[in-house]
């Protein structure tokens, strides 16, 4: 390779915040930045380069059952008008729990020609970051046991939580 010439950059950034005892509040945002002017064959444009999207996505997760309880998305900047009237889909996700199949019940109610691929990534990133950022809080890890492990989420439990014993709560050494 002679040399390389970034020509697209994507940032997804998420923030999660406690929000009393049994709340979660995340604030995610995703961000595509065209580098070169480019031509959009589909709807026969021309675009110079700059912000393609600019989605912002608030989300209150209860604890320690990861249910979804608000969504609120934002898209202050699309390429196409017929976005804006995805961002409503986001609400469907209220009630569903962040475990094993969250990926596919996502995919279920925002893909296809009506969804967005785009607030879709930005969901599904929230909902793996969500399950992390309740795996800690005040210096001692929520899950208690092998059996709440698997109830949280399965898949997560079988590769993340380690094997030897039963008992899973323990205070972090930061020393």
């Amino acid at each position: 390779m002679d040399k390389k010439i970034r020509i697209h950059s994507r940032n997804i950034s998420i923030d999660c915040f406690e929000v009393g005892d049994d709340l979660m509040l995340l604030e995610g945002s995703l961000g595509d930045d065209r580098l070169f002017p480019s031509y959009y064959h589909a709807i026969g444009e021309h675009h110079n380069p700059g912000i393609l999207h600019h989605i912002t996505l608030s989300m209150t997760i209860s604890l320690p059952g990861l249910v979804i309880t608000s969504v609120k998305a934002e898209m202050p900047t699309i390429p196409n008008e017929e976005c804006f009237e995805v961002k409503e889909i986001a609400g469907k996700l209220v009630g569903l729990r962040i475990k094993h199949g969250f990926t596919k019940n996502v995919r279920n109610i925002m893909g296809g020609t009506s969804g967005c691929i785009h607030l879709t990534n930005l969901v599904l990133a929230m909902g793996s970051t969500a399950f992390q950022a309740s795996l800690k809080k005040d210096g001692v890890e929520i899950v208690s046991s092998a059996a709440s492990a698997a109830y949280l989420n399965p898949v997560i439990h079988r590769t993340l939580v380690p094997r030897a014993g039963d008992l899973f709560v323990k205070k972090l050494d930061l020393m």
